[in-house]
């Protein structure tokens, strides 16, 4: 039996795109109807069989955007059901897809941690009748490039597998954990879904606190500018605001040797604007390591 998939135009209607875990980006929608104006093709969606019906794998924002232009069919590769036996199976690689391919947001990359997460502790081999070992369950994905990474912890496999710290899984995990679906909903195409420290302080306070807090940032005008700030306004305790100056400052001495170097490259230019007026305004001004000599 065959599980290779088959390029098909399929009715709109009958794709189930529901329970994704990356929203649809308006704004990407509208990149994808524009680009079709101009002439431009999308490659097929993904399906899989599911019935008389499909349910979508891959091409969450291609389904938006056809939908968006009135299509009522699509050209998809379609799979067998026997390809993605269970959710878990389409699941995992819809996670592998948006990770691999795509950009994802602070707070995207958290959510698609957590569910691949779900799905590897569940894989897990573990004594008992009728449990599947992980290495079966890669096996009918095909993804072995995921199998050496089940028999450890998640935070370990994955720090591995993606090449980042082990605490920055544990912070992403915890995010998702800590906000709620609707909170995400709120905050997923604004500012703060791309700050992981914002994103942190947000996760440690229940569902009611948080969006609370969304409704301080997003008042208008703000009635608070950090998720910080919007806590000391519910805890009606004094708000210290720092200069725009003084937090890029933080935020420098904060940073990675190579991520300093990058910055000072990038302003290279208004740096050595400043030194020259220096040196015109204090002739033999000697500058070191930051100091007047």
């Amino acid at each position: 039996m065959t599980t290779a998939a088959t390029l098909r135009t399929i009715e709109v209607a009958r794709i189930d795109a529901s329970n994704r875990l990356r929203p649809i980006n308006p704004a990407y929608v509208a990149t994808l109807v524009d680009e079709h104006a101009s002439g431009g093709r999308w490659p097929a969606i993904r399906v899989v069989e599911r019935g008389e019906n499909f349910r979508l794998i891959a091409g969450g924002h291609r389904l938006g955007a056809a939908s968006e232009l009135g299509w009522t069919e699509i050209d998809a590769e379609v799979f067998p059901a026997e390809a993605y036996p269970d959710d878990a199976a389409a699941r995992l690689d819809e996670i592998r897809e948006n990770m691999v391919r795509y950009e994802l947001t602070v707070l995207d990359r958290a959510v698609h941690l957590a569910a691949w997460k779900e799905i590897y502790e569940a894989a897990k081999p573990v004594r008992g009748r009728g449990r599947p070992q992980a290495s079966q369950i890669a096996a009918k994905l095909n993804c072995s490039d995921l199998t050496n990474y089940f028999e450890e912890r998640f935070s370990t496999s994955a720090a591995a597998f993606l090449d980042v710290s082990e605490s920055s899984i544990k912070r992403s995990v915890a995010i998702a954990a800590g906000i709620s679906q609707t909170v995400r909903n709120r905050i997923a195409f604004t500012a703060l879904a791309q700050n992981a420290s914002e994103l942190i302080l947000l996760a440690r306070q229940d569902e009611q606190r948080q969006n609370a807090i969304l409704g301080l940032l997003f008042a208008e005008p703000p009635a608070a500018f950090s998720v910080a700030e919007a806590i000391a306004v519910l805890d009606r305790v004094p708000i210290v605001r720092l200069a725009g100056w003084q937090r890029l400052s933080d935020t420098f001495s904060r940073l990675k040797p190579v991520e300093r170097e990058a910055f000072l490259v990038a302003h290279e230019p208004e740096i050595a604007d400043w030194l020259q007026r220096r040196r015109a305004e204090r002739p033999g001004l000697k500058i070191k390591t930051g100091e007047a000599a």
